[in-house]
C-alpha cells in the first residue's frame, strides 16, 4: 500500500478552505491542493473524491492516523505505486 497524507488547510483572508494531499514516498515532490467542497463531510471525502476522478484505486483510509513525519494527519492508502503525478493514468502518458 501506498500512504497519501491529507490535511484541512485553514481559511485565509483570500482563499477558503482548501485540502492538501502530500506523497509520503516522495515519489511525487509538490502537494496536490483543491478547494474544499462543501458537499463532502470531511478532507479524505474530498481527496478521495478528486483522486477517483483522476483515476487513482483508494483502497483504505485512516483517520487521524499515524504518519512517519508524526503529524497525526489523515491518510489515504493506494494500490497505485506506478503513478509518478497526481493527474495522469500512467508515467509518461
Amino acid at each position: 500500500m501506498r500512504a497519501l497524507r491529507v490535511r484541512r488547510l485553514p481559511a485565509t483572508t483570500y482563499v477558503g478552505h482548501r485540502v492538501r494531499i502530500y506523497d509520503d514516498l516522495g515519489i511525487i515532490e509538490r502537494p496536490f491542493t483543491v478547494p474544499f467542497d462543501h458537499d463532502f463531510n470531511t478532507c479524505l471525502e474530498v481527496a478521495a473524491a478528486k483522486l477517483q476522478r483522476h483515476g487513482w484505486q483508494i483502497e483504505a483510509y485512516c483517520v487521524g492516523g499515524w504518519s512517519p513525519t508524526g503529524t497525526g494527519d489523515d491518510l489515504l492508502l493506494v494500490s497505485d505505486f506506478h503513478r509518478d503525478r497526481w493527474t495522469n493514468a500512467l508515467p509518461n502518458a
